[in-house]
Order: structure tokens, then C-alpha cells, then sequence
């Protein structure tokens, strides 16, 4: 595990500056391909850590009494925020990823990440600095991962609540299929994902497109659905039954094999949500 992680911080450091520049451009030009198709677009910024497990309840105590006051602050007063969620991997499955724990704002726009601001309402919200804030959680975590990704499609309306279950594909797309991927969802999947949901066996779904980092990344998209409880997560989703039912039309088989040759599914993961708020 050490020689992982050790890995991933080499490998996220480069990661980082290229986020960091490439965010600043979107902000500057506002140019993205997805910015021409939405009016505003939603942007998913993703921390991946390593919580040191001999800290674990440490770290849930200083959630449950700090982080969570200065979070319900932030994503209250700054505007462009929409939510803010931590979860805990559950199945990371084998081999285990370097991170163990995730953490995800959803934003209008890219991210602006005003210091001052967030340190005024962590200052309100605890009582303390956001530097004294950050250097606590660094004492209990190193951060192995960093993804920018904006939505391509969602299902469901329900709020993340803490205990929810996300069970997430990560994507490699074939080259030159990128289209035909994100189309292929949402033509072929996203409506059996609105009727499970409207059937009551899913509570949402997600699909996102990782813009940064570019180049020769993991994985390129990322497929999210969420239930209530590990049980619901763990059902048969009955996928040819549902085609049956909502596009008739289609073959179960046909947009399996159109899919795959599309994307390749390079890991999956089931995290539990720790803590979530929204607007």
C-alpha cells in the first residue's frame, strides 16, 4: 500500500498543476464544448484520499463537530457551490485503490476556489482558521488523486443523505468513440436508469466526463448510480425486462455489444456516504 500510494502522489502532483492551469483557461475563455451545449455547466471537482485507518474515528468526529459547519456555511453563502459530499469506499475491489475515502463538490461553472472567502466562513462557521482546519485533516489523510469532470446526465432529483450507496464505473474510452459513448447512455441507458428510479429500486444516476487531467489518464468517465442502502444496491436490476418495458424497440443485446465496443469498464467501486448538503 505504501509504494501505492507513493505512486499516486508522484503520479497526482502532475495531475494537480495541470488541473489547476487547465480550470484557470475554462474560467478565462468559457470555451468548453460543454459550455456551447449548456447554459451553465455542471462541474464535479474530485479529491481521492488515504485515511489513515488508525484515525478513522478521528476523522468522523472532527466531520461530525467541524467540517460538517463549515460545508452546510460553505455551500450555503458561495454562490456557484451546488453540494458538497464525503464518502467512504466500502468495495474498492482487487486490487484495492490508493484512496479510501472521496470527496466531491458539485459547482456551476469551474471552481474558484477564493481562499479568503473560505477562510471568513470557516472562521463563522468553527472558530478556528481554515489553515489550522487543513493541517488537522492533513494530519489524518493524503490526498492521491484529483479529477475534474463535468455532467453529461443525471436521473433523479433526490438529495445525497448520509448512508446512501454509490456504486461507480470508471471508463476507458476506445479511441474515437467518445461520441458514440455519452450518446449511447443517454439514448440507450439513461432511460432504464429513469424507470428504475421511477420503480423505486435506484434513487439516482450520473454519468461524468473527466476534462482534466488530459493525455494518457485512468479512466475517462465515470457512471454513478445511487440507492438508499447496500441491500437495494445489490438487487438484480432485471436490465432485459426493463428494455422490454420502456423501448421495446431495442435489443438488450444490441445495446450491450453497442456499448462495450464503445467504452471498457476498468474498475468499479461502492462507497457509503459519510456526510452530504446541498442547496
Amino acid at each position: 500500500m505504501n509504494n501505492q500510494i507513493t505512486h499516486a502522489r508522484q503520479t497526482f502532483a502532475a495531475i494537480a498543476l495541470t488541473s489547476i492551469l487547465w480550470t484557470a483557461a475554462l474560467a478565462a475563455t468559457g470555451s468548453s464544448v460543454a459550455m456551447a451545449q449548456e447554459a451553465k455547466t455542471i462541474y464535479y471537482t474530485t479529491n481521492y484520499y488515504h485515511l489513515d485507518g488508525a484515525k478513522r474515528a478521528e476523522y468522523l468526529d472532527y466531520v461530525k463537530n467541524t467540517s460538517s459547519k463549515y460545508r452546510a456555511a460553505w455551500v450555503k453563502e458561495v454562490p456557484e457551490v451546488r453540494s458538497f459530499t464525503i464518502s467512504e469506499v466500502i468495495y474498492g475491489g482487487n486490487p484495492a485503490p490508493a484512496w479510501n475515502l472521496v470527496i466531491t463538490y458539485v459547482t456551476d461553472g469551474p471552481p474558484k476556489g477564493n481562499q479568503a472567502v473560505n477562510d471568513a466562513i470557516f472562521r463563522k462557521a468553527t472558530g478556528m482558521s481554515l489553515a489550522e482546519g487543513t493541517a488537522k485533516l492533513n494530519s489524518m489523510w493524503t490526498l492521491v488523486g484529483q479529477v475534474l469532470s463535468t455532467r453529461e446526465a443525471t436521473e433523479g432529483s433526490a438529495t445525497l443523505q448520509a448512508g446512501d450507496i454509490i456504486r461507480t464505473d470508471y471508463m476507458k474510452i476506445a479511441d474515437g468513440r467518445t461520441g458514440d459513448y455519452f450518446n449511447t447512455e443517454r439514448s440507450d441507458w439513461e432511460p432504464l436508469h429513469a424507470q428504475r428510479i421511477k420503480d423505486g429500486t435506484m434513487k439516482g444516476w450520473r454519468l461524468t466526463r473527466v476534462r482534466v487531467p488530459g493525455g494518457d489518464r485512468m479512466f475517462d468517465a465515470q457512471s454513478s448510480q445511487i440507492y438508499s442502502n447496500l441491500e437495494q444496491s445489490l438487487a438484480n436490476p432485471r436490465y432485459e425486462q426493463l428494455v422490454q418495458k420502456t423501448t421495446p424497440d431495442k435489443s438488450y443485446a444490441t445495446m450491450l455489444n453497442r456499448t462495450q465496443a464503445a467504452r471498457k469498464i476498468i474498475r468499479g467501486e461502492m462507497r457509503r456516504v459519510i456526510f452530504s448538503v446541498s442547496k
